[in-house]
């Protein structure tokens, strides 16, 4: 799938005239590219109307789910059978969070409701496989003064690694870890990992500039 498959939205009133169209369309292929989780539009029967390039890279992958022709197709017979559950859900009104075999990502399928009409397409959101994209981390790590090592020091953390495992990692003493960790802290204003790792989850999804290609 690629952008010229992304769906012709609905332009409603106030917004701007019908041969503004097309340019709308691409405007929001290219806000919904930006972030950081896979989210798709489908409809009740599992057509896929867009998908924006994080959910395009995980069905090319084809670990989890594949769009084949235009359909949303898990790859786990159990996953099917959860998803297909979850769009019947989305017809009377219900929001389904599944996680897929192996948990090896969360999907939540959402309805959208038009005004005066039942749902006929519903949100599909695609959980995070890692905290966060490392581009937000190094932004992060840029406004706050870190240096090129305690910024690779924060993108391990961020990784779940353990300082003992960032050790290993990177070859040195695990005292030298808590010793960057400690200036990280000091730096962030960040009381232990744990509220580095939630100031990290809460920072505005980015992702590396989209190629022309995608």
């Amino acid at each position: 799938m690629n952008a010229s498959q992304a769906c012709c939205f609905d332009v409603h009133a106030g917004c701007p005239p019908q041969d503004g169209t097309a340019a709308l369309a691409g405007w929001l292929q290219a806000a919904f590219d930006e972030i950081d989780y896979g989210v798709a539009l489908v409809d009740l029967a599992a057509c896929v109307h867009h998908a924006n390039r994080i959910a395009r890279e995980e069905a090319a992958a084809g670990e989890v789910f594949t769009v084949r022709g235009t359909r949303l197709h898990m790859c786990h017979a159990d996953d099917r059978r959860n998803c297909e559950a979850a769009l019947q859900a989305a017809g009377r009104g219900r929001r389904t969070l599944m996680e897929t075999v192996q948990g090896r990502l969360s999907v939540a399928v959402v309805p959208l409701r038009m005004p005066s009409s039942s749902p006929s397409c519903c949100l599909v959101l695609f959980g995070r496989r890692r905290l966060s994209e490392p581009l937000t981390i190094e932004l992060f790590a840029h406004r706050h003064g870190l240096t090129s090592t305690e910024g690779r020091v924060l993108h391990a953390l961020c990784l779940g690694l353990k300082a003992g495992e960032a050790a290993r990692e990177f070859g040195v003493a695990v005292s030298t870890i808590r010793t960057h960790i400690g200036s990280i802290r000091d730096k962030t204003g960040t009381q232990s990992i744990r509220d580095l790792s939630h100031r990290i989850a809460s920072l505005p999804p980015l992702v590396p500039a989209v190629q022309p290609h995608l």
